[in-house]
């Protein structure tokens, strides 16, 4: 009977010891240890400038609409993942225009035409400079940059030193007036921006806060401020702040989530030891890639509103080029890079759940680099250069046995490639020649290449039409931002600089260069048709350059002429410039109307 009593009285002090366990830690599942306390910190900084190299590397849905609450046709940012929106100088909803013009906000109604005007502007104080916005119902989302200019102390050379450090200012706007922005919440958080991104009125800011040695003495956690939570600036504790063990520890990584319909609830703010150059964000996952000598190492966070957990780190070999060599399919990660042991090579890996390799192609297109990357299901697209471009054409099928499918050998590159359909790539890229300088064979970049790729079959992909705009030294934006590119109803729209050679007299042993001088001919945008039957149809050469502008170009830039973004509304097209917003009937391209900014 006492036996029994006595078991009965055990477990009933197990059951409520049970019940009263703590709540799981968002991180418990692949969990991380905390720097804890200053003197660790210094040791983990100094430890790991001492043994880790930063290589730093470079920073998209079939259509870029993205319809929002106005079901009116309209354009929208171009972007990595359907359903996920990324930052951009340039927002519409199908009536009004959002644009950072200089350090303001313009709001411009652009549908109906006839109401086309600026109807309300937004500024700032001195110190803040805005970089991207976002659109989310009748909220807009105002990212930037928050300069704090101070003096320290520096021990190492016993001095008075000047310097900034940055912080990365959210303002969250009700627009529902747009005559009259309201502002609604405020957000500040320590370091510069890495990238951005917006799902389901939730907002996701990764930000690095690099810690220079000198700071060491003092306590350099990041500091940050919510209105949601006061006026008050706050310091992450050190306690708080979680590293990685092995990896590398110049900075600080801010994860942020914040509500952007609730302005009442307070953000989350992750702090990691750590340091980031590429972001790639699926509907589930956050992945942040840093290279490091001639390896890249990714951290995976699983995302769910407000909530990030940490689930765990792969390593590859070799760097990534952009977020367009990361992509997730049916829980399976995959990323391209480019290695280089005693010559430049070229791989694709494939990382389970876990962030455990289980599949790999390594030491593809030797001496040459990746150009562009695109993954759509389950085939991957690799675009490698040195003297000519091979596209090869990979398939993911079987992700522990990936496997080249087929391969095209052409000249130039691509830098920017975006699926048609399931059969045919876009590429926007350069045009290239091979030229014999100084007893060496080299390529010479020349003007912009389109290229359309038919892979209906995979073994054997072919370049079905090309479309090369200008000499060499014509530039557009959209070689490097996919954010400049418009693709919508099989309509293709990009800023561009476009320049002419002049052929002079050879001079000398490197003639094939120093012979030919390059004009600028045209600043403003180019618009293709584009059909897979009949390639690229040219629409219209749209500028906002005067004549007397281009005449007098070279004694004066008119920067601010400049076509920034193509957007568009039902039958018309939109070019916007920090002067101008320009628009044009989309059946003849003709100006009908002109909303002046400045």
């Amino acid at each position: 009977m006492k036996r029994s009593l006595s078991l009965l009285i055990i477990t009933i002090l197990l059951l409520s010891v049970a019940g009263c366990t703590e709540p799981t830690s968002s991180h418990t599942s692949n969990p991380l240890p905390t720097v804890n306390n200053l003197a660790n910190l210094n040791r983990l900084l100094k430890n790991s400038q001492r043994y880790w190299g930063i290589r730093f590397g470079a920073e998209i849905a079939l259509d870029t609409a993205e319809k929002q609450s106005n079901t009116r046709d309209h354009s929208s940012t171009n972007v990595q993942v359907k359903g996920i929106d990324e930052g951009d100088i340039i927002k519409i909803d199908g009536e009004y225009l959002y644009g950072i013009v200089g350090s303001e906000i313009v709001i411009v109604r652009l549908y109906p035409i006839e109401e086309g005007e600026i109807v309300g502007k937004i500024t700032f104080k001195e110190n803040f400079l805005p970089q991207e916005l976002y659109i989310d119902g009748d909220k807009l989302v105002v990212i930037g940059y928050k300069y704090d200019y101070s003096t320290y102390d520096r021990p190492v050379f016993h001095g008075r030193w000047f310097y900034y450090s940055d912080f990365t200012q959210v303002y969250v706007y009700d627009i529902s007036n747009h005559g009259k922005p309201k502002l609604t919440r405020e957000l500040e958080v320590e370091g510069h921006i890495l990238s951005t991104r917006l799902k389901d009125s939730y907002l996701y800011l990764i930000t690095n806060k690099y810690l220079w040695y000198t700071e060491i003495s003092g306590n350099p956690a990041p500091r940050y401020k919510d209105s949601a939570k006061g006026d008050e600036e706050e310091q992450k504790k050190l306690e708080e702040i979680y590293y990685f063990p092995q990896g590398e520890l110049s900075g600080f990584i801010n994860i942020v989530a914040l509500s952007i319909q609730d302005d009442k609830k307070e953000a989350t703010i992750e702090t990691f030891l750590g340091n980031g150059q590429n972001i790639y964000m699926s509907h589930e996952n956050l992945y942040i890639a840093l290279t490091t000598d001639n390896s890249t190492i990714i951290h995976k966070f699983a995302i769910d509103k407000q909530n990030i957990s940490y689930k765990g780190r792969g390593k590859v070999s070799g760097w990534v080029l952009n977020q367009f060599s990361m992509d997730e399919y049916e829980g399976y990660f995959r990323i391209a890079t480019t290695s280089h042991r005693n010559e430049s090579l070229n791989n694709l890996y494939v990382l389970d759940q876990n962030m455990k390799t289980v599949g790999k192609l390594e030491n593809l297109a030797p001496t040459e680099r990746i150009y562009a990357a695109r993954f759509t299901g389950e085939k991957a697209y690799l675009i490698t250069f040195e003297i000519i471009d091979p596209l090869f054409v990979i398939d993911l099928q079987n992700p522990r046995a990936p496997k080249v499918l087929g391969e095209l050998k052409i000249p130039g590159f691509s830098n920017y490639l975006h699926p048609i359909d399931e059969n045919h790539l876009l590429g926007i890229g350069r045009d290239t020649t091979v030229t014999n300088i100084w007893g060496r064979e080299m390529a010479i970049e020349l003007g912009i290449r389109l290229t359309i790729f038919d892979v209906t079959d995979p073994n054997n992909p072919k370049e079905k039409f090309v479309e090369t705009i200008g000499g060499r030294g014509t530039y557009s934006e959209a070689l490097y931002n996919h954010k400049a590119v418009y693709y919508h109803n099989n309509r293709l729209a990009f800023p561009v600089w476009e320049t002419k050679e002049i052929v002079n007299s050879p001079s000398g042993r490197d003639s094939a260069v120093s012979s030919i001088d390059y004009n600028i001919s045209f600043i403003g945008a180019y618009i293709y048709e584009i059909s897979t039957d009949n390639g690229f149809k040219l629409g219209a050469k749209i500028s906002h350059f005067t004549a007397e502008q281009m005449e007098n170009l070279h004694e004066k830039w008119y920067i601010d002429s400049s076509i920034k973004r193509i957007v568009s509304i039902e039958n018309y097209l939109y070019s916007i410039s920090d002067t101008e917003i320009q628009i044009h009937d989309i059946s003849n391209y003709q100006t009908v109307k002109t909303i002046k900014i400045q």
